[in-house]
């Protein structure tokens, strides 16, 4: 079959970002790109690669295979790589829940999440717990995001708050169950004692995706972070919530070479320098032990 190429102004308006940010991604090998002259071009599958779309988890024997959706992912599998003989580390694009639930079925060797729990106020450790029943598992911090919403140019259905989202006139699109922001949503909406099953949600796969929806006009509202906000055109951002993000791991394999790799490449400097140069990181504590 023929594979189709975008552009890089293409690429750019499908995303709706700038083509600066386009370049950049370019650059740190978050958008494979082939170069035509002096001209990138991406192949249109790669586009459904940047929001998430394929969730395909692909076993081999010889692969340690990191489920989640933050782009860190894979600049933690790529630096992890290149301190191996061979290429291990492949990220999965599973979102939070759903990659915790292929930890648990051993379709994966790690998950990363973000996850508040309602009834303790904390994030990630209870569900780590939970769905990961029987199995020993260490913890550790990979950083912060700050969270909010995604609203059109100066805001104006007045979204401040978390219930402006559900006023009548508000179009709202929500993130795929499974994903860390569609488990806040959910739960924000019980603590308001709103029963997610009676809202009828249309779903967005990526934070980009997300945000792409209402920099185009066709919704007033999402959810997502930051990083992604500045990367988008026509939308503004009004932030609500600082989340953690954390990645987990069978204690068994602590011992193991690739998670001893993994470990020691979060804690580097240069692992740091490169998530402060993205932005849209706290990473203060960033290799901790937590559990």
């Amino acid at each position: 079959m023929t594979e189709h190429y975008l552009t890089v102004q293409e690429v750019a308006q499908k995303l709706k970002i700038k083509k600066t940010t386009v370049y950049d991604m370019i650059r740190r090998g978050n958008i494979k790109a082939i170069k035509i002259g002096k001209q990138f071009r991406v192949c249109a599958d790669e586009i459904n690669h940047v929001l998430g779309v394929n969730n395909n988890i692909t076993c081999s024997n010889n692969k340690f295979i990191i489920c989640g959706q933050d782009i860190l992912l894979d600049l933690l599998c790529e630096q992890a790589n290149n301190l191996c003989d061979e290429p291990y580390f492949v990220r999965a694009h599973l979102g939070s829940y759903n990659g915790l639930y292929a930890m648990y079925l051993g379709k994966a060797d790690a998950a990363s999440a973000h996850l508040w729990d309602l009834e303790t106020n904390t994030y990630n450790i209870p569900f780590f717990k939970r769905l990961l029943p029987g199995n020993d598992i260490c913890a550790f911090h990979i950083a912060e995001r700050q969270i909010g919403f995604y609203v059109q140019k100066g805001n104006p259905k007045n979204i401040f708050q978390f219930m402006d989202l559900f006023n009548n006139d508000v179009r709202f699109i929500a993130r795929e169950k499974g994903s860390g922001i569609r488990v806040l949503t959910d739960s924000l909406l019980c603590k308001h004692s709103i029963n997610p099953d009676s809202k009828s949600f249309e779903i967005a796969s990526s934070h980009f995706e997300a945000a792409a929806a209402v920099a185009c006009g066709n919704f007033d509202c999402a959810i997502g972070n930051e990083k992604t906000a500045k990367q988008t055109e026509d939308i503004d951002f009004i932030p609500f919530k600082s989340e953690r993000y954390d990645i987990v791991f069978r204690k068994i394999d602590m011992e193991k070479t690739q998670v001893k790799t993994l470990i020691s490449v979060l804690r580097s400097e240069h692992f740091s320098n490169m998530l402060s140069s993205i932005g849209g990181y706290n990473i203060t504590n960033i290799g901790m032990q937590i559990l």
